[in-house]
């Protein structure tokens, strides 16, 4: 960082004793002194080089990578303060210790100013964290903290206001503090100048440690930090700007021209008028090189519309030729997307603080006060073309800058200017000789350009900082050095800055030292009452001579100890509970990763390994085995070894054993929690299935045992991985019985030695052989005699003696060829060795080495088999591996009592069906990134060979063989569907109980790693106490009254919600996952807009009682609720409101109970369509619903408006198949279908559930479908006389056999000319039944269509699922659980119904529409069959008999704005209006899931049921009436509403 230095500056000492260990403690001391906050340690945000965390730190706001190189100076420490208590602790220490201080907040820093030096000892003050804005639209300010970005200043004045803006940069990415102190531009410039011309205030610690104002600082220092550069200063800490005003509507547009005749006139006209065309109109010019062409570009923002843009580019500036095809209108916070080639509608993407992509770079400024003449502007257009990559960007300056005096502020360039230059290249290749090619490339072009621009001084622009035009030594010649840059940067304006920073900063102070993540977990630990004696005994940091020992004694996979292998800042060796409860609080206190490591197998590391800072925990020393041979029991702690417990139950006694692992040196911890099993797993199952206590420390530090940890935890921790839960202290496991004589074999076998066929014949014996025996195969890929080939070997452990052994084998598997030779007698304890390929002399003793034989490079994976792998394919997978080279399989029997026991009965859930299960298996020796690249290709090469032999749906694996190929999560927003991918294959369906439990035991998530049981996203990791939480929420409904608030906020924290659950379902609009949350479920971007008013709180339950909670709480409180459960909902109404308002979101509860035997399902609310079907398929081909045909559709939703798919005309609607319902009533009571009454079940099966309560679930019948279904796509142009075809289809569509459903869909396809469209009708079936059969029905009825067999498909149902919701061939069904949309985009959707066939002339009409629009849809869905048979009244959906089809009207968008809307929503309804003649009338009938705001609306007033009567009869018809009524007796007072809703009477 360069400074504006004074001649007569004093010597200041650069002592270099902070690298000394007292120097150290002292500046920790020091730092500790004078910032002893107990809410906000300062030891918390400290980053030492010797911190995991140090690099990505220091990383995050590089933006040039010519200063992130192996030769960058670094800073021995970064500080990246939470609290002003931190700056000031870091300015008075840094002064006293001598050390430079870089602030970093954020601005373009072009060379890396604010982040390296020359001085050995220097540290960062990043300011990041500082990014408070508190907008304030009353007085058109806000405060806005420097480390704040550009994007999020504009993102917060929006939400407040879209008639308001700020002038500064188009970089969003871009620090506030760097960018208004350096003096910061943007496209309203010219109107309302730089942004520091729009300060009104600054808070600034000066050098003293003082916190200053404007007022306190004085007008001096306040006009400093204006544009001299803030960090020569002071730390600033944020500044008041002052709001400017936009129109609602602005215009832009970027177009292009290629070098030709013209283009020296153009960009030479450009010059003329740059600075002279109103100041509303900012047009910045940018010349490259591309295929060695010149290239202009011209980029505009204009305040206003594009007729008025239009008009003065014409007058002005015709050569550019610009017409309207070429503008775009949009608001003026769509304008920032747009400068920042960010999508149009993606606003959200503002808060992103990182840029997309980052590069070496190097740039330089200029400014042009006269116009290059045409024999100069090529000269330099040739000259960019022998140069090839520098880009010149020209910014136009003129109106407000030319008004404003050039002492007004430090910036000094105003008036004479035509533009600013910028010289900017970019580029990709590392190292030395390419950093200095491209610098000279841009050198030469700049020297190139001094004829044509300033001189005298050649000025520069500060935010553009150039250390070619000088720099400062800071020695005494340090005023004649910062002169020569100076002056370029601050013309006159120099002297004086030289001025105030003698007066302010005399000593020129700024610097600081470290603290560390040792420090301050050594000061948790103390204040947990940890004796230092004990802290300094297992407390082991890098510096440690005994650390990388510590670290390396239980690392079992050498990919994960290389020098790359990122390192833990910590390893704790606990010898006490008390440590682990000081270790768990203490992470949760100082947000570190704790990693647990208890010993299993941890084949991928991730119990010592991890890309984030993190601390190691590892439980070697909780060894203690405590056996009890009176109840056949033992307390094991989890740091003992398999063998050690081997060895101690052998001790005692001679006839028990343990069904653990075969591998003497994994640790139990780890082993037990991930379900470990052994060679006795078919006689007693595994583990986990004699576990019968266990103690946890859990993430509040308590320790628990499963009277107090609960069935569900205790539950979770027997097989789900027992690190996603807490820390596992011991297991209390039940010993099993064994003979005094066992009997074990190896036997090997080759190909010509029939071991394929052995293999075949134990596939069909090894799950029902006697349940004593147990086999495991080995198949290794061999070489000898110089072939290869595969070496099958059969070992086994059966528990009697050889003679019992050989009947069973002779009878049931004589292939295997055993005999008595090839078997041994021994006790249980020497199989133990024997399985441990220890040889025949060795002692038991040797169980107690904690040691392996070797540690390898390794990989591993695992898969289960369900059906006997033929011969040929056996066959294929030796050729296969014998390719492959070196990857072996082991196949493990299953059967036995792993048959016996129900898959939910602990969370590993691969029991009955399981022929065995494979381990995959690769080590290898050879140390490098290729050989890993090599084995690992290798064992995923045979994986993905073996997909057709193993389980699918879900590809199943096993816990304690970990594999990061198939998922993992990064623990963000999206950990649960991240989680689900690898969580599902670990635990089928007991996932998403083990999610449950998650939330409800550690929902701040402290204990995590890459495969862990995520939380869903009602997680919000809430750093703040209860009590916070809770002012956080009075805080947010700032618009309802005092009254309320209190007794919304008392309610909630006395109701039946845990304090823990209602933190973690519940967000506010300070949460960080809150906009996340909200859009979820958004489904049209229309909704999701800074117009749009936004939820005061989102409530996401997963339990039906704080369901009951919230709705009784917002009754009393007097709150709108709006009830998100996941339907079409194209108005928004579940989730905007035009008052303050909740949302509660269904999504949690989303769980479906399928009973085949019955043929019923109980789903609740939250499901999706998709999940529904998928997980209906699992359990039988033969069952479905007849439900919609969009998968991520919510089932609450879907059902109550009276959802249809495409079986409607065999077996009605969904609703048409709802038999019970579950509801939460106004009262908070949770009623069933005998308990609400048939009044109230009657109207939420069509009604509108949200109407009168909140639907938990429905109880559905499921239908009867045939194995294979059959469906079809045929679509005719206009050419193909699509008119006559749509024509026939309205007089057969309700006649056709029930078993077919066919739509019509009319839509816009390309024309033959670019940019023409024509209409397509598509006709698209769905038949239960073969195609034949479809062939035969469609020719006779409508043979016009011409359909053939080759247009026909014959599949399963779940995938006629897959096709109608257009996902291409060969999608997995598991795509159906997907929760995301395909797409999303802004829409309009309408419905009509038709009972008379529209005419000829009629349908022409239509499609002569769809085709002028190119964006209209309609679909034509065919009505008649069951849908004919049920009357009107029999549910509240009224659409029955009389109706041939039902339309729906499509309209897709993509360009945001308010004018597109109107535009698009105006093209709809004129095409609404075109089809009155033609569609149902008296009423003019609606679909109630396809809602339709301009139908009519009611604001549940006094006159609400004369309003709700305009749309409620469209809807329902006669029924309304009664809906009426019962909304009047079951909600007499409203409290269920929205715009569209049932009103309730009121005189009664």
């Amino acid at each position: 960082m360069w400074h504006i230095l004074i001649t007569f500056l004093d010597s200041v000492s650069w002592a270099h004793s902070s690298s000394n260990s007292s120097s150290h403690l002292s500046f920790i001391q020091c730092l500790e002194n004078f910032s002893s906050l107990p809410s906000s340690p300062i030891s918390a945000v400290l980053y030492t080089r010797d911190n995991s965390s140090y690099s990505s730190v220091l990383e995050a706001y590089i933006r040039n990578l010519r200063f992130n190189e192996s030769t960058t100076p670094k800073p021995r420490l970064i500080l990246t303060a939470l609290h002003v208590s931190h700056i000031q602790a870091a300015i008075v220490c840094a002064k006293s210790h001598g050390v430079q201080m870089k602030i970093r907040s954020g601005g373009h820093d072009y060379e890396g100013v604010s982040y390296v030096s020359n001085v050995p000892d220097f540290f960062i003050l990043d300011m990041f964290n500082f990014r408070a804005i508190n907008v304030n639209i009353d007085d058109e300010s806000a405060w806005v903290e420097v480390g704040a970005t550009l994007g999020e200043v504009y993102y917060r004045i929006a939400e407040r206001s879209n008639t308001h803006g700020f002038p500064a940069g188009v970089c969003p990415t871009v620090g506030v503090g760097g960018h208004i102190s350096g003096g910061g531009y943007g496209n309203m410039m010219r109107k309302y100048g730089l942004s520091v011309d729009n300060i009104i205030d600054a808070r600034i610690i000066d050098v003293n440690g003082r916190i200053l104002d404007r007022k306190s600082m004085g007008e001096d220092l306040f006009w400093a930090i204006t544009g001299g550069g803030g960090a020569s200063y002071g730390v600033v800490l944020s500044y008041k700007i002052k709001l400017v005003r936009v129109p609602n509507i602005v215009t832009v547009f970027r177009v292009a021209r290629r070098y030709n005749e013209n283009f020296t006139d153009l960009v030479y006209k450009y010059q003329l008028v740059a600075d002279k065309l109103p100041e509303e109109l900012f047009l910045r010019l940018n010349l490259d090189v591309v295929n060695n062409t010149n290239r202009a570009t011209f980029v505009a923002l204009f305040l206003g519309n594009s007729q008025e843009l239009i008009s003065l580019m014409n007058k002005n500036f015709p050569e550019l030729a610009l017409n309207q095809t070429d503008c775009l209108q949009m608001s003026w916070v769509e304008s920032v997307l747009y400068w920042t080639n960010l999508p149009i509608g993606t606003v959200n993407a503002l808060l992103n603080r990182a840029p997309p992509s980052i590069t070496y770079l190097k740039r330089k400024s200029d400014y042009l006060k006269k116009p290059i003449p045409k024999k100069g502007l090529d000269s330099i257009f040739k000259k960019m073309v022998e140069l090839q990559f520098p880009i010149l960007v020209f910014n136009p300056y003129g109106g407000k800058m030319a008004e404003i005096p050039s002492s007004e502020k430090p910036f000094p360039h105003r008036a004479g200017n035509i533009v600013k230059l910028q010289y900017a290249t970019n580029w990709n290749e590392n190292g030395v000789e390419a950093a200095n090619r491209y610098l000279n490339l841009t050198r030469t072009l700049f020297d190139y350009m001094t004829p044509f621009v300033s001189m005298n001084p050649r000025e520069a622009f500060l935010n553009y900082r150039d250390l070619d035009i000088g720099i400062n030594h800071n020695g005494r010649n340090s005023y004649l050095e910062g002169a020569v840059y100076g002056v370029k940067y601050f013309g006159g304006n120099f002297n004086r800055l030289v001025k105030i920073k003698t007066k302010v900063d005399p000593h020129n102070f700024f610097r600081n030292e470290q603290n560390s993540t040792y420090d301050s977990f050594v000061k948790c630990f103390s204040q947990n009452k940890i004796p230092n004696d004990q802290i300094q005994s297992i407390f082991y940091t890098p510096t440690n001579p005994s650390f990388t020992t510590v670290l390396q004694s239980y690392i079992r996979n050498r990919r994960f100890n290389v020098s790359s292998t990122p390192r833990p800042t910590i390893i704790i060796t606990p010898t006490a509970e008390s440590h682990i409860s000081a270790a768990v609080l203490c992470a949760k206190q100082l947000k570190i990763q704790l990693k647990i490591r208890s010993g299993g197998h941890d084949y991928e590391g991730l119990s010592y390994v991890s890309d984030t800072a993190f601390i190691i925990l590892d439980m070697f020393s909780f060894r203690k085995i405590d056996i009890d041979m009176g109840d056949q029991t033992a307390w094991v702690e989890s740091g003992a070894l398999l063998g050690e417990l081997y060895y101690r139950i052998w001790e005692k006694s001679k006839v028990h054993g343990f069904p653990g692992g075969v591998c003497p040196t994994v640790g139990v911890g780890g082993h037990v929690s991930g379900a470990g099993y052994g060679n006795m797993l078919r006689k007693y199952g595994l583990t986990v299935d004699h576990v019968i206590d266990a103690k946890i420390v859990d993430a509040n530090g308590r320790v628990l045992d499963r009277g107090l940890m609960g069935e569900d935890l205790f539950w979770a921790i027997r097989g789900g991985g027992g690190g996603s839960f807490g820390v596992i202290l011991a297991y209390k496991i039940k010993l099993v019985s064994v003979p005094e004589t066992v009997t074990v074999f190896r036997l090997e076998k080759t190909v010509d030695q029939n071991s394929t066929d052995a293999l075949v014949q134990f596939q069909e014996v090894t799950h029902k052989i006697d349940n004593d025996l147990f086999m495991r195969v080995l198949l290794q890929p061999i070489t000898r005699n110089r072939v290869r080939s595969v070496r099958t070997t059969f070992i086994g452990l059966f528990l009697g003696d050889a003679s019992r052994l050989l009947s069973v084998t002779d009878s049931e598997f004589p292939l295997l060829g055993l005999n008595k030779t090839g078997c041994r007698e021994m006790s249980w304890i020497d199989s133990v060795l024997f399985w441990g390929n220890f040889d025949n002399t060795t002692k038991p003793d040797v169980l107690l080495s904690r040691n392996p034989e070797s540690v390898n490079f390794l990989k591993r994976k695992s898969d289960y088999v369900k059906t006997p792998i033929s011969k040929s394919g056996l066959e294929t997978i030796f050729k296969k591996m014998v390719e492959i080279g070196k990857v072996g399989l082991v196949f493990n029997s299953y059967g036995g009592r792993m048959d016996e026991i129900p898959e939910s009965e602990t969370p590993f859930p691969h029991r009955a069906g399981n022929l065995f299960k494979i381990q995959y298996s690769v080590n290898w020796n050879d140390e490098g990134e290729v050989a890993d690249k090599n084995y690992i290709e290798q064992i995923r090469d045979l994986y993905s060979f073996m997909k057709p032999y193993v389980s699918n749906n879900p590809r199943e694996a096993y816990l304690n063989y970990r594999d990061l190929d198939i998922g993992v999560t990064d623990n963000g927003k999206n950990s649960y569907s991240q989680g689900k991918v690898y969580g599902v294959k670990y635990f089928k369906g007991n996932f998403d109980r083990l999610v449950k439990i998650k939330t409800a035991v550690d929902p701040e998530n402290v204990f995590r790693n890459e495969q862990m049981c995520n939380q869903k996203q009602i997680m919000s990791t809430l750093s703040f106490s209860m009590l916070q939480f809770l002012l956080l929420i009075i805080c947010s409904f700032c618009s309802f009254s005092f009254a309320q608030k209190e007794l919304f906020l008392q309610c909630l924290s006395t109701s039946q919600i845990p304090k823990g659950q209602l933190a973690n379902i519940t967000y506010t609009p300070k949460s960080p996952n809150f906009p996340f949350v909200l859009d979820a479920y958004i489904r049209n971007s229309r909704f999701n807009t800074s117009r749009n008013i936004k939820p005061t709180v989102i409530l996401t339950p997963w339990l039906e009682n704080q369901v009951q909670a919230i709705v009784t709480c917002a009754k009393k409180s007097g709150v709108l609720l709006k009830i998100r459960s996941g339907g079409h909902d194209y108005e928004g109404l579940s989730y905007t409101s035009r008052t303050p308002f909740v949302i509660l979101d269904m999504f949690n509860l989303r769980s479906i109970d399928i009973n085949i035997g019955h043929q019923t399902a109980w789903v609740q609310a939250g499901a999706t369509l998709g999940e529904l079907y998928y997980n209906i398929w699992k359990k039988s081909k033969v069952h479905a619903f007849p439900a919609g045909v969009c998968p991520t559709l919510g089932v609450g939703g879907h059902l109550s408006g009276g959802g249809y798919g495409t079986m409607v005309r065999k077996y009605g609607l969904s609703v048409d198949n709802v038999v019970d319902a579950k509801i939460v009533d106004a009262n908070g009571r949770i009623l069933d279908r005998k308990g609400m009454g048939e009044d109230v079940f009657w109207a939420i099966r069509g009604g509108g559930g949200a109407s009168f309560g909140v639907i938990l679930a429905y109880k559905i019948n499921l239908v009867r479908i045939p194995p294979l279904v059959t469906v079809f796509r045929v679509s005719k142009t206009l050419a193909e006389n699509a008119t006559d075809l749509v024509y026939r289809w309205q007089y057969i569509a309700d006649k056709l056999d029930n078993n077919l459903f066919t739509r019509a869909y009319l839509h816009p396809v390309s024309g033959n000319k670019t940019g023409e469209f024509t209409a397509s009708a598509s006709f698209i079936a769905m038949f239960l039944g073969d195609a034949n059969t479809l062939v035969a029905i469609m020719n006779k009825n409508f043979p016009e269509l011409g359909l053939k067999r080759e247009d026909c498909k014959e599949i399963t149902w779940i995938k006629s699922v897959l096709f109608w919701a257009e996902y291409p061939d060969g999608t997995p069904e598991t795509a159906l659980l997907s929760r995301k949309p395909l797409f999303a985009s802004a829409f309009k959707m309408k419905s009509d119904y038709v009972k008379t066939p529209i005419p000829r002339k009629g349908l022409q009409g239509v499609l002569d529409r769809v085709a002028k629009s190119g964006t209209l849809g309609l679909m034509f869905n065919a009505y008649g069959g069951k849908m004919s048979e049920i009357p009107e009244s029999e549910i509240a959906f009224p659409h029955r008999a009389g109706n041939i089809y039902k339309i729906q009207y499509l309209l897709y968008w993509n360009e945001a704005g308010a004018a597109v809307e109107k535009q698009n929503i105006q093209l709809m309804r004129n095409l609404h209006n075109y089809m009155t003649p033609y569609v149902s009338k008296n009423p003019r009938e609606s679909f109630l899931n396809y809602r339709d705001i301009d139908i009519g609306s009611s604001d549940n007033g006094p006159n609400a049921y004369d309003q709700a009567k305009v749309y409620g009869v469209k809807y329902f018809k006669n029924n309304f009436d009664r809906l009426v009524k019962v909304k009047t007796k079951f909600d007499p007072q409203n409290f269920f509403q929205n715009e569209q809703s049932i009103p309730p009477l009121r005189n009664l």
